[in-house]
């Protein structure tokens, strides 16, 4: 190339010079347009989480029912003198059954249709 030391050290501080500063670059960095993040697409996870978050929690307390429900039926088989206690028990379980399945079956439909799933209070989302 034939050039010297000197002549090469010269360019660079002359190409250093003509980089943007740290000012130009915070300047470039806010002109920058962010990613743009589909909304629908958070949408449609909020809908997804809350329907499985309703199922989760109704399936917990199916479950949880459902003990009470064995452990009823085996004190009225162990003292069948108190069945009308055991029928009025048994019934206000099954209305707790009932009425979780219609709440969770009309988060389903709901989904289904494309509607929105009405959000449950029950925690706080912290995504954002």
């Amino acid at each position: 190339d034939g050039k010297s030391e000197e002549e090469y050290y010269d360019e660079s501080q002359n190409d250093l010079l003509m980089s943007p500063g740290a000012d130009e670059l915070d300047k470039l960095l806010a002109e920058t347009p962010e990613p743009k993040v589909c909304t629908a697409n958070r949408e449609q996870e909020a809908r997804v989480h809350n329907l499985l978050a309703t199922h989760r929690e109704c399936m917990a307390e199916m479950l949880a029912m459902c003990k009470d429900e064995m452990t009823l039926a085996n004190k009225a088989d162990g003292n069948r003198d108190n069945i009308d206690v055991y029928l009025e028990d048994l019934g206000k379980i099954h209305e707790r059954q009932c009425a979780m399945l219609v709440k969770l079956h009309e988060k389903l439909t709901a989904f289904q249709e494309g509607g929105k799933v009405s959000e449950d209070d029950s925690f706080e989302d912290l995504r954002d």
